[in-house]
This record gives structure tokens, C-alpha cells and sequence, in this order.
């Protein structure tokens, strides 16, 4: 799974190499290779970043909703939990593919906001409503995370193809990249929503988000007291 994530990085790496079309669009793929450099490197980034002009830096700005993420993070977790619901099988499949796509579109958006940094810091910085544009696109990325982050759990069912993202990633990016790491050690949970297992697993004992959410699912199920 780690060498499919992989293999479509070096795609876009290669594209960048070989010299695509230079507009805002790229900027996502720029930002995906810079993210990834320890195992990527760096080659074709530098030339494409500077083919970029300010115009196609702020018409991809004024194009962009950060807002729109989040309904597309909800319904992502909403098929994260069909996938881990159902049975195996062919549906599930399509569940979980479906909802990685919604953690990948938060990715994207990562991936540019790298790139236009890194573009600055090869043009300066941008300036008026371009420079208004681009801190309003930073602002509403982390609003969308001071929401979402707390409830990483809901991607645990994602939690292989999500380690498979996070194991390619530069060390630096991790920890802002929750999508892909926050809780992606936390599979004994589910198991443990329904099992209820007498002796907890290593990783429970020692996991201080799983033993919050299996305490407070456990105050949910009790009975009222009297009853």
C-alpha cells in the first residue's frame, strides 16, 4: 500500500521533471513533491515554481473555498463508518476509497499552501488582495482544523491506506497532517467498541485518546442510575 501511495507521487514528480503546464493548477503537485522530499527529492520543483507568475497565484487563490473542505471531511467520515460497519467486501472498498478521497482533498490544499510559500519565498511576498486572498485561504484551513482535528477518531477504519500516506510524508509535516496521522495507531479501538474486551490491548492500556472514548461511550450505555 505504501508503494501505490508512492508510486503516484513519483507520477507527479516526473510531471513536474518533464515540465507541465504552468498555472495555479499545478501548484497542488509542487506542494505534494515538496512534502515529500526526503523521499522524492526536489528535482522539478524549482523550475516550475518559478514559471508560476503572481497572476496564477492569485487566480488560484480566488478560486479557493477553504470553507467547502468541510462538508467533504463530514461526508468522508460518514463512509469511513459505513466501511467500518459493513462487511468486508467490495462495498466497503468503495466506502473507504470514496472517504480517503475527502482526507486527500484536505491534503491538496496542504500541498499548495506549501508551495505558495515556497513560491514567496523565490518572487516575495505577495501583496494587496492577493495577499489578503492568501491569508484568508490560511485562516479558513485552520478553522476547518481547530473543528475536524479533535475528531480524528472517525478515520480510524481508513487507518492502513492513512498510514500509508503518513509513512511517505516528510517528518516535519506529520504532526500538521492529521488527517492522515492523528489517531492512525488507534485500530484496537473498534475492535474494542464492540468486543469489550476483559483485558484491554497493549495499545489501549497505553493510549490516552482510546481510553477517553471508550469511557465516554461506556457513560452513554450505562442505564440511568435509579433504573
Amino acid at each position: 500500500m505504501v508503494v501505490d501511495a508512492l508510486s503516484r507521487y513519483q507520477a507527479r514528480r516526473e510531471q513536474l521533471v518533464r515540465g507541465g503546464k504552468s498555472n495555479g493548477g499545478s501548484l497542488e503537485a509542487i506542494g505534494d513533491v515538496l512534502r515529500r522530499a526526503e523521499r522524492l527529492g526536489r528535482e522539478g520543483v524549482d523550475q516550475a515554481l518559478r514559471g508560476l507568475s503572481r497572476a496564477d497565484i492569485d487566480g488560484w487563490l480566488r478560486s479557493q473555498k477553504p470553507e467547502a473542505l468541510q462538508p467533504a471531511l463530514l461526508k468522508a467520515a460518514e463512509e469511513a463508518a459505513e466501511a467500518a460497519l459493513g462487511e468486508e467486501g467490495e462495498e466497503a472498498e468503495v466506502w473507504r476509497t470514496s472517504s480517503m478521497d475527502g482526507l486527500s482533498a484536505r491534503d491538496r490544499a496542504e500541498s499548495a499552501a506549501r508551495a505558495i510559500g515556497e513560491w514567496e519565498s523565490i518572487h516575495g511576498a505577495l501583496d494587496g488582495e492577493a495577499a489578503a486572498r492568501w491569508k484568508a485561504f490560511r485562516d479558513g484551513l485552520g478553522r476547518l482544523d481547530t473543528v475536524l482535528r479533535p475528531k480524528a477518531r472517525w478515520f480510524i477504519p481508513l487507518n492502513p491506506r492513512r498510514r500509508a500516506e503518513r509513512d511517505i510524508l516528510d517528518t516535519a509535516e506529520r504532526t500538521r497532517a492529521w488527517w492522515f496521522t492523528e489517531r492512525a495507531e488507534c485500530d484496537d479501538f473498534l475492535a474494542a467498541l464492540s468486543a469489550r474486551p476483559e483485558r484491554p490491548s497493549p495499545h489501549l492500556q497505553s493510549c490516552g485518546d482510546c481510553r477517553t472514548d471508550l469511557s465516554n461511550t461506556e457513560a452513554v450505555e450505562a442505564p440511568p442510575s435509579g433504573t
